[in-house]
């Protein structure tokens, strides 16, 4: 068995590539299901404003390049793809996903959102049947890992996400007014955390957009649901507008800000973008987009910096401990088939020699039977325990069993 995960982030790629590999919910399904096709067991992905992580099940006797299969999907250069992308093996694709759950690998470090997008990446997976005994075990074992890091290290001191940064970057500027005119094109995950965050920081009232008001929840008190279909009369009148829709393509322009007063601070959290580059340049627009709140970020983590490098050795443990876990579980599974495999070979031998003897009695039968069941027992007996010894030692064994891949 070999566990692979492939890492498109934020640490290598600006927001613009990053854009260009963002995949929607059906995009993620098909690319889970392109690998399998090429040879993988298993199959999961997760895509994020920050990151696109496709974490993978190989049997051993795989021989190909996963990487060239995702540019093949993708249809891009194999070389040029690589420059983007980070390849994680085994224990280590096992430490990432560990740091990955409880926020040490975030743009914001010790976020919490990125725990509830694993989970729900990993229902739709488990919906789709893309998963199975391994990456169920590893993403269990990721969950529980994310809980005993929040809850036993400082970390857990610090729960702040990309809504909470993007809000709290916004707070100069919110100041400067006695009663901005606030705006918020999204109602996912992220759009709804922002409503939070600006609640918890004062502003609870304003325009909700999205497409479908009939669909979206029950307003938070002093928010007003719009149809995002008519956003040009709304966007002109607002003085902030924090916008994270799941749009595949840059959903604001400048023709749609033709005849704009007042100044307007744009919050940009989506990825790929949902605001166009060339707002940058318009007079009276304030743009900030993922890679302009990275910078602001950065300037105030060395505190969260800190517990980061506290949690990695804890992380990188854990994750060989697993390791040898799911190793052994395997190798203990193939053992117990291996054992199988001997007694179903005796039986058809036994049962071909009695075939050519139909006239044996039957005394002499059982006889022959118990002879041979005991001798198979008494000659299997120290191999079985000393590979039981060895699978327990973390040894590799998987060399011994000839249907390791099955």
């Amino acid at each position: 068995m070999r566990l692979v995960c492939l890492s498109i982030s934020f640490e290598k790629n600006d927001l613009a590539r990053r854009g260009k590999f963002a995949l929607q919910g059906h995009d993620q399904t098909r690319l889970c299901n392109y690998f399998i096709d090429h040879g993988a067991t298993e199959a999961l992905c997760l895509s994020t404003c920050n990151r696109v992580e496709t974490y993978l099940v190989f049997p051993k006797k795989f021989s190909g390049d996963c990487t060239a299969i995702y540019a093949d999907y993708l249809q891009i250069d194999k070389n040029h793809f690589c420059e983007c992308l980070d390849l994680y093996p085994d224990a280590k694709a096992l430490e990432h996903l560990f740091a990955l759950a409880c926020g040490a690998r975030s743009l914001v470090v010790g976020e919490t959102e990125i725990l509830g997008q694993l989970k729900q990446a990993y229902a739709v997976a488990v919906a789709e049947n893309l998963t199975g005994k391994i990456l169920n075990r590893t993403f269990q074992r990721a969950f529980s890992v994310a809980k005993q890091i929040r809850t036993g290290t400082d970390i857990g001191r610090y729960r702040v996400s990309v809504a909470n940064t993007t809000v709290e970057a916004a707070l100069d500027n919110l100041k400067k007014y006695d009663a901005p005119v606030i705006t918020v094109w999204g109602t996912g995950t992220v759009g709804r955390a922002v409503l939070q965050a600006l609640a918890d920081n004062g502003y609870s009232k304003g325009i909700i957009l999205t497409r479908n008001p009939a669909k979206f929840y029950a307003a938070p008190k002093g928010w007003r649901i719009e149809d995002s279909h008519n956003f040009k009369e709304k966007i002109l009148s607002s003085d902030f507008l924090f916008t994270c829709t799941g749009a595949p393509h840059p959903v604001l322009h400048p023709s749609d800000l033709t005849g704009l007063n007042n100044p307007l601070y744009i919050y940009d959290i989506a990825v790929p973008r949902d605001t166009s580059p060339d707002l940058a340049g318009i007079e009276k627009i304030h743009l900030f987009d993922m890679d302009t709140l990275a910078k602001l970020i950065s300037q105030n983590r060395s505190t969260r910096q800190s517990i980061k490098e506290e949690i990695l050795p804890i992380l990188a443990d854990e994750a060989q401990k697993f390791w040898r876990c799911l190793n052994a579980a395997i190798h203990e599974k193939c053992l117990a088939d291996w054992r199988v495999d001997a007694h179903e070979l005796l039986e058809t031998e036994m049962d071909s020699l009695c075939n050519e003897w139909p006239d044996m009695p039957e005394e002499i039968r059982e006889k022959f039977h118990a002879m041979a069941n005991k001798l198979m027992h008494r000659m299997l007996h120290w191999p079985s325990q000393s590979l039981q010894r060895a699978i327990r030692d973390g040894l590799p064994c998987a060399d011994f069993f000839t249907d390791f891949d099955k």
